[in-house]
């Protein structure tokens, strides 16, 4: 006797055509959370602006090693290469505008979804990769510091997934855990010392599964995952010999882990993260998986999960919890650092619905078997998988409602210079940027970006070399405290003896 199948419940002729039209009403969907607006979203001024200006004066000064912040080298911002390219890739396709800064970190959560559905689908089914799949279409790090942003977190997860996908392929082919390597190797040259998670993993999985790997895979996954470093530190090295190394050590090992004198960020409770969990709704996918994983290890033996599954399913715990666990014990906490904890728990979740499908009334605990008839344990299972498959499914629907609630209202990038109706208008003009007092005033780094996307060159000086400047091309915008409404431009205007030309978000443009 078997328990029932939910998906019994659709005819067999049906079944294809229903997985087909659920994976185009995904896709759809990821496609839209990735690109819909994205060149219209406002810049952030954290870290957004600052790896876009490492990444526009890459391509513009010649050096693609070196970050550097007004061409100068950036000891504020000690992250390796990885965490600039795909902004100044973005800008070599697209132009120096926000579509392009931003493209590749969205085309790496089409990656990463493509990837894992495919890989899910493989191992698991169609139910369970179109699970994985509505959930990593409405995980968290879709528009907060990640994939909709000019962070470095999104080239991060690729590289965290592709190490993930390379260590399950590994159980099979023992060789592709060089690859898996690689890409954590790759990891760093994106977030330095973030590199600890996929570390942590890779060692719980030799650990779990030793007896598969000799030890010339071993020394040649030692080799692969420190290729990519050593090669980076050797080229940064010639740059500028060990001072950016020492500076990265102390700000975002020493800085972020244990003494958090020297990082820009105060220290958070160990629970912070659950706390955070809780009031931005992404402890509803973790109670999902976290009920679904503890109910069916309560009823059943862990030998009754099909063999092939059984690494998948470890691996996404590994993968889910991991992360939450590095970062709790870590002194500075920011919502971002566990991004990539929803990427393995859509993989689970997703290998928890196959499972749940799949068990069997030999499965049960032998404590419990005797407890209830069989005709009642299969209405049970019938019940919780029910259960499972309605949460995850309210769960796609209602984020995915959210998602475009969000792109629909999102704050939309408004600046006198790339807000202009004819993009590329101010391009070569000299533009002074001051205060309401007429003093020299560059407000932050999404000010510089403006700047630099929009082609004009910022001077200093002020209102006063403002005036001595002989060009024809010259501009002057003037930063508000807050939002520039009419009144407040033209009053600024006749008080320093300018024309105001245009106003917009917290600048007015000025000329003589």
């Amino acid at each position: 006797m078997h328990f029932p199948n939910l998906l019994h419940v659709i005819p067999e002729k049906w079944r294809k055509t229903a997985a087909w039209a659920a994976l185009a009403l995904l896709a759809a969907a990821l496609l839209f959370n990735a690109f819909a607006g994205l060149g219209a979203a406002e810049i952030r001024n954290w870290d957004e602006a600052r790896h876009a200006i490492s990444a526009w004066e890459m391509l513009n000064g010649g050096n693609l090693l070196v970050n550097t912040f007004r061409f100068e080298p950036d000891y504020w911002n000690v992250k390796p290469v990885l965490a600039f390219w795909p902004s100044a890739a973005g800008f070599r396709l697209f132009g120096f505008n926000l579509f392009g800064m931003r493209f590749f970190q969205a085309l790496a959560l089409v990656l990463i979804a493509g990837i894992s559905f495919e890989a899910v689908r493989r191992a698991a089914g169609w139910a369970a990769a179109l699970v994985t799949l509505g959930f990593l279409t409405v995980n968290p790090a879709v528009f907060s510091h990640s994939f909709r942003n000019a962070d470095a977190d999104a080239a991060y997860m690729l590289f965290f997934m592709l190490f993930f996908w390379g260590l399950w392929w590994s159980w099979k082919r023992p060789w592709l855990l060089a690859a898996a390597a690689f890409a954590g190797g790759c990891a760093f040259l994106c977030k330095s010392f973030h590199v600890a998670v996929p570390g942590l993993i890779a060692l719980v999985w030799v650990i779990v599964w030793f007896k598969r790997y000799n030890w010339k895979v071993l020394a040649a996954s030692v080799a692969a995952g420190l290729l990519p470093i050593l090669a980076w530190g050797a080229a940064r090295y010639g740059a500028d010999g060990t001072k950016f190394f020492e500076t990265m050590v102390q700000l975002d090992l020493l800085g972020r882990v244990a003494d958090t004198s020297a990082a820009e960020h105060g220290a958070s409770p160990w629970y912070y993260y659950l706390r955070r969990m809780g009031r931005d709704l992404t402890l509803v996918p973790a109670v999902i998986v976290l009920l679904a994983g503890g109910v069916y290890a309560l009823f059943f033996r862990w030998k009754a999960i099909r063999e092939e599954l059984r690494p998948l399913a470890l691996l996404g715990w590994l993968g889910f919890l991991a992360p939450i666990a590095v970062y709790s014990i870590a002194r500075v906490k920011l919502p971002w650092y566990i991004y990539p904890a929803f990427l393995p728990m859509a993989v689970l979740a997703g290998v928890l619905v196959r499972i749940w499908l799949e068990a069997s009334p030999e499965a049960v605990r032998p404590q419990l078997a005797g407890r209830f008839r069989r005709v009642s344990a299969g209405a049970v299972v019938a019940a919780l998988q029910a259960a499972l498959v309605l949460a995850a499914t309210v769960w796609i629907v209602a984020g995915e409602g959210k998602s475009i609630r969000r792109i629909v209202k999102l704050d939309r990038q408004r600046d006198v210079l790339l807000s202009a109706e004819q993009p590329g208008s101010f391009r070569g003009k000299r533009v002074y940027p001051v205060g309401p007092d007429g003093a020299f005033r560059l407000a932050d780094a999404t000010q510089l970006l403006t700047f630099y996307l929009a082609g004009a060159e910022p001077l200093a000086g002020g209102l006063e070399k403002f005036r001595q400047d002989a060009s024809p091309e010259k501009l002057l915008v003037c930063v508000c405290p807050g939002e520039v409404s009419r009144e407040w431009a033209e009053e600024t205007g006749r008080r320093l003896g300018l024309r105001l030309i245009r106003f917009a978000g917290e600048s007015a443009l000025y000329g003589l």
